[in-house]
């Protein structure tokens, strides 16, 4: 966003290169996280399940990135500060990579797109502009991660019943 304000503001920058090099940033690095989760995970996994004594959390956490891990990888993007984990996470519970890459690559053509549009049509009201959007993000972080937990314990109610239907 930074890129295509002061794009619009001197002139120096073009769209047709923020927009491109930002995609290829994002991308690059959600897959550098999503590598070192899958390297590192397994272990931090083990860890979780035997110590920290979340063995069910884990277990629902497979289960839905293997039903919504494509959603939860676009949507991601969008969100504050999980945008920053969903690479790793979804490396280390193993979803497979074409995928990954797939909604990874969606997610941040329409993001970075969407952030230096704003940007570039906010560019003389940039410092309100940001501020706006600081606060915006970290009220809608907020409503996201309370919708979260509460959709995450049905999902763990869910996937209760659905692993006692198997077991009878």
């Amino acid at each position: 966003m930074f890129a295509s304000f002061l794009s619009k503001k001197h002139g120096e920058l073009s769209l047709a290169i923020i927009i491109p090099v930002g995609i290829g940033a994002a991308v690059l690095g959600d897959n550098c996280g999503f590598w070192i989760g899958r390297k590192l995970g397994p272990r931090i996994l083990r860890w979780l399940r035997e110590k920290a004594k979340l063995r069910e959390d884990v277990a629902v956490a497979e289960d839905q990135i293997h039903r919504h891990g494509g959603a939860t990888v676009f949507w991601a993007r969008y969100i504050f500060g999980l945008r920053t984990i969903t690479g790793p996470v979804a490396g280390a519970l193993r979803m497979d990579w074409r995928k990954f890459l797939f909604f990874n690559v969606l997610g941040a053509c329409t993001w970075v797109t969407f952030i230096s549009m704003a940007g570039f049509g906010f560019a003389h009201g940039f410092d309100n502009f940001i501020g706006y959007f600081e606060k915006a993000s970290w009220a809608i972080s907020g409503g996201v991660f309370a919708i979260g937990y509460f959709l995450w314990k049905r999902e763990k109610k869910q996937y209760r019943e659905r692993t006692a239907q198997g077991q009878k």
